[in-house]
């Protein structure tokens, strides 16, 4: 797939397809937050609300799978919500796939107060690191009794993914100073990369207490995503941009919500890197059921860039045209403004 990566956005070519693979028709639905949810793709998302988009890691997974894909995630979902989603599971349900946690330590003030130029400031960003901290053992909590139900929900030989999140800054010395604006300590991209790290350890630890206490290994932590995205991590410092990213860096020209954010290769990379984790784990289903399908619009047979679901005849939001987005001349009058 050919992508160009500009200032403001991704120009995405059109000409690329993921096909799905022969021989699997498993059914695999989608939990959890913005990050499972598909936002950072951009273009067309067929929930506006949740900012669902049929191009995110999970439905790439599915379709280079062969499997059919529900995806009921959405922006801003904290992990107890994870219950409420879990309506949505059938006797039919083979394999879950989520994430969820970065909303219950105040991820979106965490980068108003920590990375956003302007808004940014060193005292406020270290208390939101206390306070994520402080909520980590509510993580923990919530997460095990989600999937302590969701558990209770599922066949015996169906599983339940927690997928990872990525590191959401690069770890680098940077200027104390640019452009007449403080980037961030170096103590705040160390503890952001280390509240990244710890809450990893309160999941995996509510994942094994979950199956020890009911006997079986149904749910599973994806321990991959870190590793994957290394170098491909927003740049910290003000108005440098990491040319590699697969996390949207602050824009202007990005909704509000779609800032640091996984962007459309992000997902694809992500979505990619699953399948031969997925594949073993599905290795041991009894039987993978073969007849039953979802609505098109939530599996389409094959992703294009940038993806229109087959039934979606209302198109999603679209990025703003690059020459009508300049930013540096909304930057300056955002500061002006400030």
């Amino acid at each position: 797939m050919k992508i160009t990566v500009s200032k403001n956005f991704a120009l995405v070519s059109l000409l690329s397809f993921l096909q799905p693979r022969e021989g699997f028709s498993y059914n695999i639905l989608q939990l959890g937050d913005s990050f499972s949810a598909g936002n950072g793709v951009r273009f067309n998302y067929y929930d506006e609300s949740c900012f669902r988009s049929a191009a995110n890691w999970g439905n790439t997974s599915a379709v280079l799978l062969g499997a059919n894909y529900e995806n009921v995630a959405c922006n801003g979902a904290w992990t107890s919500g994870l219950i409420g989603q879990s309506s949505s599971i059938t006797d039919t349900t083979d394999l879950i796939l989520f994430s969820a946690g970065g909303n219950d330590m105040g991820f979106s003030q965490i980068v108003l107060d920590c990375m956003i130029p302007t808004f940014r400031k060193h005292a406020d960003c270290m208390d939101m690191i206390e306070y994520a901290r402080d909520a980590l053992d509510n993580v923990y909590v919530n997460l095990n009794a989600a999937l302590t139900h969701i558990g209770d929900l599922l066949r015996s030989d169906a599983k339940i993914v927690l997928v990872q999140y990525p590191y959401f800054t690069l770890d680098k010395d940077y200027n104390e100073a640019c452009c007449g604006f403080t980037s961030p300590n170096r103590d705040i991209v160390d503890n952001i990369i280390a509240l990244g790290d710890e809450l990893d350890e309160v999941q995996k630890g509510a994942i094994s207490m979950v199956n020890q206490v009911s006997g079986r290994t149904f749910a599973h932590f994806y321990d991959g995503t870190k590793d994957l995205f290394l170098g491909h991590e927003p740049d910290p410092n003000d108005e440098i941009e990491n040319p590699d990213r697969w996390i949207h860096e602050f824009s202007l020209c990005l909704k509000i919500e779609e800032n640091y954010h996984v962007n459309t290769e992000g997902h694809r990379q992500l979505g990619e890197a699953l399948v031969p984790y997925l594949e073993e784990l599905m290795s041991d289903f009894d039987n993978p059921n073969i007849t039953e399908t979802v609505s098109p619009s939530q599996a389409p047979t094959a992703i294009s860039y940038p993806p229109t679901p087959k039934n979606e005849t209302t198109p999603g939001p679209t990025p703003r045209p690059e020459e009508d987005c300049n930013e540096n001349s909304l930057m300056s009058s955002l500061r002006n403004l400030l």
